[in-house]
């Protein structure tokens, strides 16, 4: 029910942001840092001032929101659906810029902005990537997959997506489409992130286990958890945040 920020070199707890009545189930910052947002299983988004922890809106939704992006601009929000459909909220006054048209057939379950923020990907659970061009919101190319997407991840420079669904991870390049990795997963996992170089990559596993993968399949190292592992992410090339069941982000 509650985000909270830490200091990642000390581990010191700076923020609390509260407000949802259920427990969150996606977050987003901004790009420069200013504003946190969150969907949470009370079917609402709440948008904070990261300075101060103050509320600058808390929005019902028309169904269950499973995913979230804040725009390259700090102006608007994103959020993906259960009922397949895509919102962008405007942050200064809580009203719909506007809804994608439908393209998805199953629950959108992750959203990620391209670095110039002229590209959205949609994750689904239709076993589909979808692109569109912003600011239009026209729907462009589409990945597949072969299993419903649990999770997406957008490299850093935004020249690779990947996702992962039923065990299976499969890489792309952004520019033609082509896949460029497949990893069989022993576990069932939730969250994956790209390094800043491109070169590996992060899963979560339900088994209690983040393990970090080369884009051939090659195990490079396992991180343990005592409860499954959530969520991943690459801080830069050499360090990686991994949060668990087990209460603890390490």
């Amino acid at each position: 029910k509650v985000v909270r920020l830490w200091t990642l070199t000390s581990g010191a707890k700076e923020k609390d942001y509260a407000g949802p009545t259920l427990p969150i189930i996606s977050i987003a910052v901004s790009p420069n840092g200013a504003v946190i947002a969150a969907v949470s299983a009370d079917k609402t988004l709440t948008i904070w001032n990261a300075g101060d922890a103050k509320v600058l809106q808390k929005l019902p939704m028309p169904a269950g929101p499973l995913a979230i992006a804040i725009s390259a601009d700090a102006q608007s929000v994103f959020v993906g659906l259960a009922d397949n459909s895509i919102k962008q909220i405007k942050i200064a006054d809580g009203k719909d810029i506007k809804v994608f048209p439908a393209q998805h057939k199953g629950a959108v379950v992750g959203l990620a902005l391209s670095p110039k923020g002229d590209l959205l990907f949609s994750a689904s659970a239709d076993k589909t990537i979808q692109t569109w061009s912003l600011p239009a919101g026209t729907p462009k190319a589409k990945f597949d997959h072969v299993a419903p997407i649990a999770s997406i991840t957008l490299s850093k420079d935004g020249t690779r997506v990947a996702a992962v669904g039923d065990k299976v991870v499969k890489v792309w390049t952004v520019a033609d489409g082509k896949e460029i990795g497949t990893l069989t997963l022993p576990a069932d996992a939730k969250s994956l992130s790209l390094s800043p170089d491109n070169t590996r990559i992060i899963v979560a596993g339900a088994d209690k286990l983040a393990r970090v993968y080369e884009f051939d399949g090659k195990l490079l190292e396992t991180l343990p958890h005592d409860g499954a592992v959530n969520g991943v992410a690459f801080v830069d090339a050499k360090r990686v945040v991994t949060g668990g069941a087990d209460k603890f982000a390490r």
